[in-house]
């Protein structure tokens, strides 16, 4: 994570905190008994006003990923990939939103060549 931070902030900043990149507010170590823990603090990217009635956590990865029968039973559980795509979900956005967001993806996803295999590569 310190090998990225210089590189991530001034693009951060650049883009006035306009990216679709998760947003860290904080890194922080813990030390309990000589062991260890960062944790770290990023920016819900939702706005707290939307009530959130279907919840997953998607990484695109082709490890086949699906909630617990456990965490199914949860009030609101946090959902897979395969549970994603097992119950045909879609999102649905106009054309202008489609535009936006391909600008803004292409747009984090372009890495300066002399970047490319240090920090961020």
């Amino acid at each position: 994570m310190h090998s990225i931070l210089s590189d991530y902030h001034q693009y951060i900043v650049k883009c006035h905190g306009n990216s679709l990149l998760p947003q860290f507010l904080g890194m922080y170590r813990l030390t309990v008994d000589g062991e260890d823990t960062y944790v770290l603090v990023m920016r819900n990217l939702f706005s707290h006003r939307l009530v959130v009635h279907t919840k997953y956590d998607l990484k695109g990865s082709l490890v086949s990923r699906e909630a617990s029968e456990k965490e199914k039973e949860k009030e609101l559980p946090t959902l897979k990939d395969m549970d994603f795509l097992n119950k045909s979900q879609k999102v649905y956005i106009s054309e202008e939103q489609r535009k936006q967001f391909m600008e803004q993806l292409k747009r984090d996803v372009e890495v300066p060549p002399e970047k490319r295999y240090t920090s961020w590569g």
